[in-house]
């Protein structure tokens, strides 16, 4: 991949096994989602409502849909 080529914590030749991704290291998974996404969580609720009522996406931290 073009970006393991300049990232300069790998040796030379070295590659990344899978996918790179985003960690979140103060989250452990069995916090409840009103506490991870804080002040946010009531705004994202009402998105969910909008854009994901069947709530398809839920995974790790799941948001419930505004009433």
């Amino acid at each position: 991949m073009e970006i393991e080529s300049k990232d300069e914590e790998l040796a030379s030749g070295e590659k990344v096994a899978g996918e790179r991704a985003y960690f979140n290291g103060g989250a452990l998974g069995d916090e409840k989602s009103a506490l991870v996404y804080g002040e946010k969580y009531p705004r994202l609720r009402e998105l969910k409502k909008k854009y994901d009522p069947d709530r398809v996406f839920n995974k790790w931290f799941p948001i419930v849909p505004a009433d």
